[in-house]
């Protein structure tokens, strides 16, 4: 839509000078409405080029500000209203907007109803998990808002509301690292408000959200490695599970990008794909590990969902004998608890890329080299993914000072 200024004579004006009423169109290829905008000026003092009042008229400054923000309110409320409405009519927009300095008479959409549609418009761009921690966080917000009997605004969100939804998912059991991503997603759909001028308001920029406690993750050393590899005996589901685990650990890829091979992406044995998360193009050299998984497939490695790739690793440790107890920490505000579960219980398809990591840093594989595996772009990114192992370091210390 193009919104412009324009000024019409009073009707029966009789002086040298009439007064001129400066009336705000709106125009789409649909057709076009107007406004009277409440003020006057005399046609000498306008400057119908830029379309506002000239600087020799007294008070120019004040009535220019008010002219822009007259327009900026009418364009605001209108995209609030086709965001409620995307097909509306013009006519009916003039209906709605007929007195636009009264905001009663503005269609409001609903917190939730906003935050529904933000979650609809990105569903394309967003991938399955993403989605439906949005989704999660909607629920969220709707239980919030039935407990608390706060009504949730994009216009009056700020930090004292960011501080009662933050208590609120703390007192819900959220661990802070669920709490700290909830309270940044929500962010997210603050932005998304902001910046499509559905509001105005950026106080809730000003919160800091509970700090994220580093989460403790698992690798496999060498020796377990070798127990799952050697697992016998398996149904044909875990036998698949194992295979393709194993060739995760062997390129040192994510899930999604290895049940998107494709035979027609190996030249030479170096696998050309471009990873899905980050859309980097890499050039994986496949090992004769990962070569001979691929050629017991026939190049068409077992495709599973990730949950159900999960569920079967957790089999597949125990069975494997991964039976080493690990401590986990969590923090609840300032609560610490540790729960401790015997290794296999933390196998997910995650793991393997931990895996890769850690065993190819402590078998003095460079840096450079493993980020042209995992696709980071920074030593930084890479060490998170680095699981320490005391005795696999005392193994490469003997190695140095003994050999």
């Amino acid at each position: 839509m193009n919104y412009n200024f324009y000024i019409k004579v009073e009707k029966n004006a009789k002086t040298k000078h009439p007064n001129c009423i400066i009336q705000l169109y709106i125009r789409d290829k649909r057709g076009t409405i107007y406004f009277n905008t409440g003020e006057k000026i005399e046609e000498r003092y306008w400057d119908k080029n830029k379309q506002v009042v000239k600087k020799s008229y007294p008070g120019s400054t004040e009535l220019n500000s008010y002219l822009r923000s007259y327009k900026e309110d009418i364009e605001r409320k209108i995209r609030t209203i086709q965001t409620e409405k995307p097909s509306i009519s013009l006519a009916e927009l003039k209906k709605i907007l007929k007195t636009p300095v009264k905001e009663a008479e503005i269609v409001k959409v609903k917190f939730l109803d906003l935050f529904q549609k933000f979650i609809e418009g990105r569903r394309t761009t967003l991938s399955h998990a993403t989605y439906k921690k949005y989704k999660t966080l909607f629920n969220h917000l709707k239980q919030f808002q039935k407990k608390s009997k706060l009504k949730l605004d994009v216009e009056t969100i700020n930090v004292d509301v960011l501080d009662q939804l933050q208590n609120y998912f703390l007192k819900q059991g959220h661990n802070n690292n669920t709490t700290f991503k909830h309270i940044q997603n929500l962010r997210t759909f603050l932005n998304w408000a902001l910046e499509r001028d559905l509001t105005d308001n950026i106080k809730y920029q000003k919160f800091n959200p509970i700090k994220r406690a580093n989460p403790e993750s698992i690798a496999l050393t060498k020796e377990e490695l070798k127990l799952i590899t050697d697992c016998k005996d398996l149904t044909p589901s875990l036998e698949k599970t194992k295979d393709l685990f194993l060739f995760m650990v062997y390129t040192g890829q994510r899930y999604s990008d290895a049940v998107q091979f494709n035979k027609d992406d190996v030249k030479n044995d170096v696998w050309y794909f471009r990873q899905k998360k980050t859309t980097k193009v890499m050039k994986i050299p496949l090992s004769r590990p990962a070569l001979a998984i691929l050629e017991k497939y026939n190049y068409q490695l077992p495709v599973m969902s990730n949950q159900k790739m999960n569920a079967n690793l957790k089999f597949l440790g125990e069975k494997a004998g991964l039976n080493e107890i690990v401590s986990q920490v969590k923090y609840n505000g300032a609560n610490q608890t540790v729960e401790r579960y015997p290794k296999y219980k933390l196998l997910t398809s995650h793991v393997a890329r931990r895996t890769f990591v850690s065993l190819a840093a402590y078998g003095g594989i460079s840096q450079q080299v493993i980020k042209s595996f995992t696709g980071h772009s920074t030593d930084r990114m890479v060490s998170q993914y680095f699981i320490e192992n005391p005795m696999q370091a005392i193994d490469s210390i003997n190695n140095i000072f003994e050999n």
